[in-house]
């Protein structure tokens, strides 16, 4: 019976809060409010189901505003809803690229990204939502491109030569003492072969035989990109490889490094799908971060 008073006496302290809340908006010119689960809009009070918004931001490779099962999201990236009263909050996309909100009552929201260079829109950068009552509105999705011409290259990336060297000493090739030592370089290939090669794409490059990233055939990508006569689809896989190497390494990352690791998404794809007419520029632009 105590239990009961106390509860009876909190939810009248809510609904008395409520009300003052109430008499406090309709007095400047509001039309609804909204605590917990309760809503008043134009003089009704209702007992209402929350509802949530979600959707990804995304790396649209091939610009055509759909977002494909192979194509992947862009981490870190900052969504804002707005409701009808102007007020805001941000969520950042987590590593798959999602974003969401929820505990949202019926209302009219817009979503909206600020995009920043290199990164280009291939959807419109404002989505407006009317939600219902309890809806759950998914696939509330944003588009991002690059071009490669606004890439503003920085850190301290190091070239196919330089990991060519490294490889050719820890396999007993060359003498000299490596700059990386044997345990990272080979937790480098695991972690490269996890990234590009075993998760978005499959193992869809012959290099790797499917079976991982052995630190012989990471030479052997960087060595095949050199030969004389090299097909383009051999340099762009060569500069790709000590990009990789980079991305993933301690010491060697780009100062923008989820950018760089994009790009080098997006060269992987493009290698993939074999859309040959862009290797020569983005082969160009992995080697813009060579120090």
């Amino acid at each position: 019976m105590g239990r009961n008073k106390r509860k009876n006496k909190a939810l009248a302290k809510t609904g008395t809060l409520f009300a003052v809340v109430v008499l406090a908006l309709a007095s400047i010119g509001l039309s609804h409010a909204y605590i917990n689960d309760t809503l008043w809009m134009h003089g009704t009070i209702t007992t209402c189901s929350l509802g949530s918004i979600s959707g990804y931001v995304w790396f649209d490779a091939n610009g055509d505003a759909i977002m494909d099962a192979e194509e992947i999201g862009i981490k870190e990236y900052i969504v804002t809803l707005y409701d009808s009263l102007s007020q805001t909050v941000g969520e950042n996309t987590d590593n798959t690229g999602y974003y969401g909100f929820s505990g949202l009552p019926p209302d009219s929201y817009s979503l909206e990204i600020i995009v920043i260079d290199p990164y280009h829109p291939t959807t419109s950068i404002t989505i407006p939502v009317t939600l219902g009552l309890g809806e759950a509105i998914t696939d509330q999705n944003f588009g991002l491109n690059i071009d490669p011409n606004d890439i503003t290259p920085g850190g301290d990336c190091r070239s196919p030569g330089f990991w060519k060297t490294n490889l050719r000493k820890l396999l007993g090739h060359q003498h000299g003492t490596p700059q990386v030592s044997e345990e990272n370089m080979i937790e480098y290939c695991n972690t490269v072969y996890t990234l590009f090669y075993d998760g978005v794409f499959g193992s869809t490059d012959p290099a790797t035989g499917g079976d991982g990233l052995s630190l012989q055939e990471a030479l052997d990508i960087i060595l095949s990109g050199e030969a004389s006569g090299a097909p383009m689809a051999d340099k762009l896989r060569r500069q790709l490889m000590a990009g990789e190497l980079d991305y993933v390494s301690d010491d060697y990352q780009a100062d923008d490094n989820e950018l760089f690791g994009n790009i080098i998404w997006y060269c992987e794809y493009i290698l993939t799908n074999g859309i040959t007419g862009e290797y020569e520029t983005w082969k160009d632009v992995l080697d813009s971060y060579w120090v």
